[in-house]
């Protein structure tokens, strides 16, 4: 009497190989597409993280200007400086273009100071520094008042919102860096 035990198990065995190999296939492809998909997202953060960064600092050189400016920073000796936040949206509403290379992004972002009440905070005629493509719900009695950003107009597949606390005229302030692609 022949026995075929043998051939069962190698018949198991075979079944046994391809599930395993369809198995493996399928969970790297999953982990491909789950990091290549994360890239843009990867890339947006870390610009955020670095606008951030370079605002809260003084900028190169220090003493900016329209004429002098290498790097924007929005600082002097660790507080937020009126007069840099004023000539920094002003020059980011007259050119935003010339802006995303000195932040060094190709990303859109846009930078706005909220105070304790949620309401932004408005600097001479602007309450926002970076792209003129979002709406600001504002109203201008009896002055310019700036109450929340509109990003409904605004297309963008990934969108990366990064909190920093900054020191403004004594108080504790928010900076909100939003950077999309």
């Amino acid at each position: 009497m022949i026995s075929r035990k043998g051939q069962v198990w190698i018949m198991d065995v075979t079944v046994s190989l391809i599930l395993f190999s369809a198995a493996a296939i399928i969970a790297f492809n999953i982990l491909l597409n789950t990091f290549s998909s994360n890239t843009s997202f990867g890339e947006l953060k870390k610009d955020a993280i670095k606008i951030s960064e370079y605002l809260l600092a003084e900028g190169t050189p220090a003493d900016w200007d329209e004429t002098t400016i290498i790097r924007p920073g929005l600082a002097t000796l660790g507080r937020i400086n009126e007069s840099k936040v004023t000539l920094g949206m002003n020059m980011t509403n007259a050119s935003y273009e010339a802006m995303k290379p000195r932040l060094q992004t190709l990303h859109d972002f846009l930078v706005v100071f909220e105070g304790s009440d949620g309401d932004l905070i408005e600097f001479g005629d602007f309450c926002t520094f970076g792209s003129p493509d979002v709406d600001v719900n504002y109203t201008l009695t009896p002055s310019l008042d700036c109450h929340y950003l509109n990003f409904t107009s605004t297309v963008y597949d990934d969108l990366v919102v990064i909190n920093r606390f900054a020191v403004y005229d004594s108080s504790i302030v928010r900076m909100v860096v939003y950077v999309w692609g």
